[in-house]
């Protein structure tokens, strides 16, 4: 017999505070509980994509072909850089798998580091006659943002790449796309954005439509053992970007800000052991799916100065690697940052600074330790370095307030994009201030 008991004769009361000592420890378990997954479990993460992460995933792509053409999609436009397609083994599994399956493909091989409409143009007109009714891109962020960019065009044939970056149409639906992920850095296998230049106006706007997510996607780490050291530490870079940006726009919430958290962690635990040794497979899960988070982290909470900067940078001189643009001018962005968002900032960037706690005060120091730590991963110039000058800020300025997107970008900046903070951060950021050339 159960006797009934009144709520109210319940003591309901328990300890609201853990001690300093046992928060430490369940940091460390909680830590633990993602560092020890087994990393040869192919496992799904599902957000705006299906994304398969883990240690031989590449073969999910037997199942995603079964899908396309249980979906009588059994004609693909492949998008790739020049070479690296063959040299990380993807092709060796792709190519047979299509096969199998009877999927016709034409391959557009001219994806470069900074894609542009003209590639975009490219790829459309070799795919025409094929006709695809998907497309599949292999690589980085270029070969992916370029899939995303061709999957609309081909659907519109009256426009040109030109017309769909400065936005003189608004599309409304793709082909379907899905990707092979060869980096861990930018997040695009996850998420809904496209950065394609404009080679004649030297802009390089972005797109961001709910049709552009990936179908299906693949993360595997022995893919990545590939990247040089100057790559890895690029990519990654552009993961802590997202995140650093994510977490601190007018418009993050919580998830953004979690998510940040863990990939701030994962970086700092993981990407010194990569540079160490690019086989280590461990370590490239954790960055991949770092990337990921990151990935989903500015999916939801956007981004501002950072990347909105970049993208004038390597719109002006292609030459410059995304990932490197935003590490030269990261440190500055975050120091006009910090007095409105030093605690977020701090809870991302105390993995790889200790003893930070989001004081005003700290953000000089904060400034001087990033700087030192992005030297010690390979970032080792400043915007001197690519020729950029005091004198060619008002061209900087112009291309930053009249390229679309980018002043949507800066209007949700944690401090007010006004001309002298945006010329505090790109003077700044010219020269190296905590560290000899």
């Amino acid at each position: 017999r159960h006797d009934s008991v009144s709520l109210t004769q319940v003591d309901f009361s328990f300890p609201l505070h853990m001690s300093a000592d046992y928060a430490a420890t369940l940091a460390n378990v909680c830590a633990r509980a993602t560092d020890e997954v087994d990393i040869h479990k192919v496992t799904e993460m599902r957000y705006g994509s299906i994304c398969y992460l883990g240690v031989g995933a590449i073969n999910k792509f037997d199942d995603i072909c079964k899908a396309m053409v249980a979906e009588e999609k059994t004609r693909v436009g492949i998008i790739t850089g020049s070479s690296s397609y063959r040299s990380n083994g993807v092709w060796a599994v792709v190519e047979p798998t299509l096969r199998k399956y009877n999927i016709q493909f034409v391959l557009y091989s001219g994806a470069t580091p900074n894609p542009t409409d003209t590639e975009a143009d490219q790829a459309v007109a070799a795919f025409r006659a094929l006709n695809p009714n998907w497309i599949l891109a292999i690589g980085g962020g270029s070969p992916i943002d370029l899939g995303k960019a061709v999957a609309i065009l081909l659907c519109y044939p009256e426009h040109n790449a030109q017309d769909l970056m400065t936005f003189k149409f608004t599309p409304n639906h793709a082909l379907t796309l899905n990707t092979i992920n060869t980096t861990h850095g930018t997040g695009t296998e996850v998420d809904r954005f496209s950065v394609v230049s404009v080679t004649a106006l030297h802009t390089k706007p972005c797109l961001a439509y709910d049709f552009s997510y990936p179908k299906y996607s693949i993360d595997d780490p022995r893919i990545c053992a590939s990247l040089s050291r100057f790559q890895t530490a690029c990519v990654t870079v552009d993961a802590l970007a997202h995140v650093t940006e994510g977490s601190t726009t007018s418009c993050a919430g919580p998830l953004s800000i979690a998510l940040g958290q863990q990939v701030g962690r994962l970086i700092s635990k993981y990407l010194p052991r990569v540079l160490a040794d690019g086989h280590n497979l461990e370590a490239r899960y954790h960055l991949l799916y770092a990337s990921a988070l990151a990935g989903m982290s500015f999916d939801s909470g956007m981004l501002h100065y950072t990347h909105a900067m970049e993208h004038v940078l390597s719109g002006m001189k292609p030459e410059i690697y995304h990932g490197f643009g935003l590490g030269m001018i990261m440190p500055a962005v975050f120091h006009a940052c910090w007095p409105a968002k030093g605690v977020v900032l701090a809870s991302i960037l105390g993995h790889i600074i200790p003893g930070l706690t989001g004081a005003p005060a700290e953000a000089d120091h904060m400034y001087v330790e990033l700087e030192k730590w992005l030297v010690s991963v390979g970032i080792d110039k400043k915007l001197d370095g690519f020729g950029f000058r005091e004198e060619d800020f008002p061209e900087y300025l112009r291309l930053l307030r009249t390229t679309v997107p980018l002043p949507t970008l800066l209007s949700l900046a944690p401090v007010e994009a006004t001309d002298e903070v945006v010329h505090q951060i790109y003077t700044r950021s010219l020269h190296f201030h905590s560290i000899q050339n």
